[in-house]
């Protein structure tokens, strides 16, 4: 953060002077994220995508079936 500073992102980045507030108030440079609302959906389809990459990165995926095994 104190090299590249903070991207904001989701429907709050949209708040109109945030990332001012932000910047003055911390003294780390602010910046809003292009399309800030539609970070996390991007980021989704993306790694829906790319699914192995995850995987390689040791996130294990269950199905609903499976985790509603451990709770009976």
């Amino acid at each position: 953060i104190s090299v590249n500073g903070i991207v904001l992102t989701g429907g709050g980045a949209l708040l109109r002077g945030i990332d001012e507030y932000i910047e003055e108030r911390l003294g780390v440079r602010t910046r809003c994220a292009p399309n800030p609302a539609e970070c996390v959906i991007n980021g989704i389809g993306y790694y829906l995508k790319n699914m192995s990459e995850l995987e390689r990165n040791g996130y294990v995926f269950k199905s609903y079936q499976d985790i509603n095994e451990f709770e009976e």
